[in-house]
């Protein structure tokens, strides 16, 4: 199989992640779960983190780590001339801004290093999709909606909302909770109050 994950380097202050912008989602939660370490990389796990991290990168994650590109310690970019340079923000600190959200536009990114997190309670991501019937659509929405505004919601726990069609043909509601480094309880207690 091809190498999408390069190394990882500790320092005193953070530990990265150095990758091909090549890598999936699901090569970087694997990697990173091995040392029990987090980094936001989109809500399914077949996104390349190459397309997905340079346009912002929302995670299940984002409210405790923020987005993808709020992760980013330095990129390697290919300019429209064939130079390569590595980009962060010493080196370039406008350019570096310009690549957290809008790096499509300035070369293409080949290697990412990213800043990752110790992950809580030994890395355990729970989560779990709860479909409603068709005619519960509007009031799952609106629940939705109130629960994702709640000031009272830990940065750990996140839940989408999406309409997906049944084997009939219909539309059904359903929330797509998930709770990173929870308990068991925790993920009851939170599935529960949705």
């Amino acid at each position: 199989t091809e190498k999408r994950i390069l190394e990882y380097e500790v320092f005193s202050i953070c530990i990265v992640l150095t990758l091909y912008s090549t890598a999936l989602g699901g090569d970087v939660d694997h990697e990173t779960s091995l040392y029990n370490l987090i980094t936001p990389t989109g809500t399914v796990s077949h996104t390349g983190y190459g397309g997905l991290a340079p346009g912002g990168g929302m995670s299940h994650a984002i409210r405790w780590l923020g987005a993808a590109v709020d992760n980013f310690v330095e990129l390697e970019l290919v300019k429209s001339t064939g130079e390569v340079i590595r980009v962060n923000a010493e080196s370039d600190p406008e350019l570096f801004w310009a690549l957290r959200g809008n790096g499509f536009n300035y070369g293409v990114v080949t290697e990412i290093v990213v800043r990752c997190q110790d992950m809580p309670n030994n890395g355990i991501v729970r989560g779990a999709p709860i479909a409603f019937p068709e005619d519960k659509v509007e009031v799952t929405m609106l629940d939705w909606l109130k629960h994702i505004s709640s000031p009272n919601r830990k940065p750990t726990e996140s839940v989408q909302f999406g309409c997906i069609p049944t084997p009939h043909g219909n539309t059904t509601a359903a929330l797509v909770p998930v709770v990173i480094g929870g308990t068991e309880e925790s993920r009851k207690e939170y599935c529960d109050n949705l």
